[in-house]
């Protein structure tokens, strides 16, 4: 059993199926887990957790598009999640006209990533 992602369109995005996807912020500032990976380069732990996480969703791929977003708390995204990003971003640019719907959209997940940070570093000078 796999456990839900996080949405699921109704309406099909491409090639005929509709897009599931999944979202998460990989702590590369205290988590050990991702030590390795972060000191290589820039981006590895994102690409890291989204492998092990296309792993547990491996049964939807044959059904459903697949797409994960790995963004680690220093600003990293994995590849293909930035991908789809530039892709709703040409959509959204598309129907609005406004050229810089990507940039905004990223934007938009940065604050929302620092936000995710600060409560982190927060939390942790609580505890100790």
């Amino acid at each position: 059993m796999v456990s839900d992602p996080d949405g699921l369109m109704l309406i099909p995005w491409c090639r005929g199926r509709s897009l599931i996807w999944d979202v998460m912020v990989v702590d590369t500032i205290f988590y050990l887990s991702y030590l390795h990976a972060k000191s290589a380069e820039a981006g590895a732990a994102a690409e890291l957790a989204a492998i092990r996480k296309n792993t547990k969703y491996n049964e939807l791929l044959s059904t459903h598009l697949f797409v994960l977003l790995a963004l680690e708390t220093m600003g990293p995204i994995n590849i293909s999640g930035l991908e789809f990003l530039k892709d709703l971003g040409r959509c959204l640019s598309s129907i609005t006209g406004d050229h810089k719907e990507t940039c905004l959209l990223l934007q938009r997940i940065a604050v929302v990533v620092t936000i995710i940070t600060t409560t982190i570093i927060i939390t942790i000078l609580i505890i100790q």
